[in-house]
């Protein structure tokens, strides 16, 4: 049917088709002119006939409220809440995602709320906004925006890094032959700095350990022979506890420690020519790897502008 007014004189002029959305009325009692929802006509005769719809609509009312239903990093979805009692009744509702400059991105026409998802970027800033479609195919204003700025996952990077830590060795103890020696062996991530002994003795033969005739205890360096310990220490007696310091060597995987020299000591495993210990150690420390995690950004959450 349509919309239709007048123009021109009594009895001449043209008819001129109001199309939706452009029809404004204005009631006496208010004073301002309005955009009507529906305009109908009245057909027939004074104080009679009918009225019938001339088809034309009006405007949609405006969604009430925009918010951020969900988000993360690469998704956005938008709730919305419906227009006011009023307008021409609503079909769609078309969201538009827009940069922060307010360029289109998307503009997709929708059923209701919420919806998503927009895609979005890390370190992005993004604007949304909502507006009703009513069934002419007639927009209402745009309600927005929400700014939304989207944050970024941590970034970092593993390495392995060298660290050091105290180190001490096997504790051997017992008795030893001629030439069987109390010694440790370590590798080249560790740096001896002591050597350690608790009850040296003899089986019983004689209360010094290392008279220094057919019988003595030698120092054993990095695989080599240093002479007797009573060299450096003086007369050793039963019972003997050494604590001795000074080392800062790196190993090779050569053995470090004491051993009995000499005809007179046992070769056979008679205890009682035998060198006796109740504890042997070194000591120093160790270098070893460790993956170290280096966060070169941090994680930052999702956000306003």
């Amino acid at each position: 049917m349509g919309l239709y007014v007048k123009q021109g004189g009594l009895g001449g002029g043209s008819w001129k088709q109001i199309t939706d959305g452009n029809a404004r009325v204005k009631r006496p009692w208010e004073g301002s002119w309005t955009s009507p929802t529906y305009v109908y006509a009245k057909i027939g005769g004074l104080g009679g006939g009918s009225w019938r719809d001339t088809g034309y609509r009006g405007y949609p009312n405006p969604p009430q409220s925009i918010w951020v239903h969900a988000w993360d990093f690469n998704n956005v979805a938008i709730g919305f809440s419906g227009p006011a009692a009023g307008g021409a009744p609503v079909v769609a509702y078309q969201l538009v995602q827009t940069d922060s400059n307010g360029n289109w991105m998307n503009a997709p026409e929708v059923g209701g709320s919420p919806w998503g998802n927009f895609a979005v970027g890390e370190d992005g800033y993004y604007q949304f906004f909502v507006r009703s479609k009513s069934a002419a195919g007639l927009y209402s204003n745009f309600i927005g925006p929400v700014k939304v700025r989207i944050g970024h996952t941590e970034q970092g990077y593993w390495a392995a890094e060298n660290r050091t830590r105290g180190w001490q060795s096997d504790h051997p103890s017992g008795a030893r032959n001629a030439d069987d020696p109390f010694w440790i062996a370590f590798g080249s991530n560790v740096v001896i700095q002591s050597m350690h002994w608790r009850n040296l003795r003899t089986g019983g033969m004689s209360g010094v350990v290392t008279p220094g005739t057919n019988r003595t205890v030698n120092f054993i360096y990095n695989y080599g022979d240093f002479g007797p310990i009573n060299n450096e220490h003086g007369t050793i007696y039963n019972g003997s506890n050494v604590d001795k310091g000074g080392f800062n060597n790196q190993g090779n995987g050569n053995p470090w420690g004491i051993v009995a020299r000499g005809a007179g000591w046992s070769t056979t495993g008679n205890g009682y020519y035998m060198l006796w210990c109740d504890d042997f150690w070194c000591q120093g420390y160790e270098t070893y790897q460790e993956n170290v995690y280096y966060v070169t950004r941090y994680r930052q959450e999702n956000g306003y502008w």
